[in-house]
């Protein structure tokens, strides 16, 4: 905190734009007060929405990060998540951390609600309906969290819902399906993609998208 000559201190430089405040708020600067850093930080933490390296805590603390990463270490083993990344430990509290996992899968849920066609979404587009502030290498230990929960399943850098993706799953695999036993029967005369797409029928897009991958799985080749 710092003391100012007419009285008074100031106990934190960010606060949001209001003015009555929460009970978690209303703690946290009465820590801040009484320089009880590790309530402090803990209380911190519990008002943050994404995860937050030592130094980005100590900054907005103006703490010293030997003591922000001192008193981040106490905390490991209480209401505390940790995640790895880059040789970087990214801290947020467990309940601001379920809920963000929560948010990642209802986005997700959400894309497929708007794009039933499309199996899947970009780790980089789902970041940007997240939280844009998130860094991709801290989404991607998100996402494998997440993953390890059984909350989305990741591939390739692609993310989809175990359950509302199922369908557009089918769908790319009927699609596959019909793709190869079209130019199985063409043999040496195969139609162009978009003919091929039309003649039977398929959303452009889908089509397209299906081709793409049956070629990095090996099953078609190009020929010029």
């Amino acid at each position: 905190p710092v003391h100012l000559i007419g009285g008074g201190s100031i106990l934190f430089t960010e606060p949001k734009h209001r003015t009555k405040l929460s009970l978690t708020e209303g703690d946290f600067l009465q820590a801040m007060l009484e320089q009880d850093w590790h309530k402090a930080i803990g209380d911190y933490l519990k008002m943050q929405t994404i995860p937050l390296d030592a130094k980005e805590i100590a900054k907005s603390l103006d703490l010293a990060e030997k003591k922000t990463k001192s008193v981040l270490a106490e905390l490991k083993d209480q209401n505390l998540v940790v995640l790895q990344t880059n040789n970087k430990e990214l801290y947020m509290d467990k309940d601001s951390y379920t809920s963000l996992l929560a948010k990642m899968e209802h986005k997700t849920i959400e894309f497929h609600h708007k794009e039933p066609l499309k199996e899947a979404i970009s780790d980089a587009a789902l970041r940007d309906l997240v939280d844009k502030r998130i860094s991709l290498p801290a989404f991607s230990a998100l996402l494998k969290n997440a993953e390890d929960a059984g909350l989305l399943l990741l591939q390739d850098g692609e993310i989809s819902h175990p359950q509302a993706g199922a369908s557009a799953r089918k769908a790319g695999e009927r699609t596959k399906n019909m793709i190869l036993d079209a130019y199985k029967t063409a043999d040496l005369s195969p139609q162009f993609i978009g003919e091929m797409i039309n003649a039977l029928g398929l959303d452009s897009q889908l089509g397209k998208r299906m081709v793409r991958q049956l070629v990095q799985e090996g099953k078609l080749s190009k020929v010029n």
